[in-house]
């Protein structure tokens, strides 16, 4: 059997690796989320969450989630269905 990678270093890494690389980019997403998005800073900050906050993958159910509703309302493409307040569009 010919074993062939196209990057060897990444798809041969054990899977506590795999996670701690996943860590470290959630963190520079929330990082630049935070310093440069004024409205999820703001959804961050409600949840107690700041740049240094997320330790391990089971912070990211801490972190609030961007649903289509709000990327209209954010690109002002139209406003949300009547009765829909921003806030019902993320999870609890």
């Amino acid at each position: 059997m010919n074993n062939h990678y196209f990057q060897k270093e990444i798809e041969t890494r054990s899977s506590d690796e795999l996670r701690s690389e996943q860590v470290k980019r959630l963190q520079n997403i929330v990082r630049h989320v935070f310093e440069n998005n004024d409205i999820q800073r703001k959804r961050l900050q409600e949840r107690g969450v700041q740049p240094g906050y997320v330790k391990s993958w089971d912070d990211l159910s801490r972190l609030p989630f961007v649903l289509e509703a709000d990327a209209t309302l954010a690109l002002g493409c139209g406003d949300l269905p009547d009765g829909l307040e921003l806030a019902e569009t993320f999870l609890p």
